[in-house]
């Protein structure tokens, strides 16, 4: 967080909001002003601020100490210092509306991220300063929302891919892993491609050894009927794995345009 103070008026009395080492505080001293009645050293001093003061002291590392009240003295820093939790606290213990009236400062600090400290600007620039801050931040948020986007439009096939591969049987023929990977050809033209890849034997639709030691086909006996002759034999199916190296076989573009 950029070091940023502020001055804002609360029924005539001005409080200042600061950050100090990435923090934000408040004047405790400025915020009792708007409330005679009420001492700053009774909040402190009491048990219910001593264990709130105790348990948000430590630090995530559960070892350094965070100063939450701080008493400083010369020139604008005069007074007592509270982080913005305390300070809230405090600010609940002076009054409810003036808790709500705190924290909505806050708030816009923490969102604009701008300090007006010291400078003397019409509220026309003001408001033009935060609506840039506002605007700088919104762009920056639809950068980030356009480039997830980029990365979803790019990770699509390889999403689609593989919800086929999940959705597909633990084997498959040769016409439906064409199918199931969506190429843009069928059976007989993927049998032609593995051929002449060297995958497939040069003279039959049958894998080369090495191809079904990796587990990416196998060979199923099948049987079938014909003119009340029955045929046995084998048939080439394709693995789940089998279907990953086909698919990387023709994720090339160029070479998809050029077999369609």
């Amino acid at each position: 967080m950029n070091q940023l103070q502020k001055v804002f008026n609360y029924d005539g009395s001005n409080v200042t909001f600061k950050t100090m080492e990435g923090e934000m505080f408040v004047n405790a001293t400025q915020m009792a002003k708007p409330f005679p009645h009420k001492r700053i050293n009774d909040f402190i001093t009491s048990k219910q601020t001593k264990d709130l003061v105790n348990a948000l002291s430590m630090s995530q590392d559960g070892n350094s100490r965070l100063d939450l009240i701080l008493v400083q003295h010369g020139g604008n820093k005069n007074g007592t210092w509270m982080h913005k939790k305390v300070a809230l606290s405090f600010a609940m213990w002076l009054s409810p509306v003036f808790h709500s009236w705190c924290l909505d400062r806050i708030e816009e600090l923490l969102t604009t991220g701008v300090s007006f400290a010291n400078q003397d600007l019409t509220y026309e620039q003001m408001e033009y300063i935060v609506f840039s801050k506002l605007k700088e931040k919104a762009e920056k948020t639809e950068a980030k929302l356009q480039e997830a986007k980029a990365r979803i439009i790019k990770d699509a096939p390889k999403v689609e891919l593989a919800e086929r591969i999940t959705a597909s049987t633990h084997v498959m023929d040769v016409g439906e892993a064409a199918k199931a990977l969506g190429l843009p050809f069928g059976r007989n033209l993927l049998f032609k491609k593995l051929r002449e890849k060297g995958i497939f034997f040069k003279d039959r639709n049958e894998p080369k050894q090495e191809y079904i030691t990796k587990r990416f086909f196998e060979y199923k006996p099948f049987e079938k009927t014909m003119n009340s002759t029955k045929i046995e034999g084998f048939k080439v199916y394709v693995t789940r794995k089998g279907l990953q190296f086909i698919s990387d076989l023709f994720s090339d573009k160029k070479q998809m345009q050029l077999l369609n």
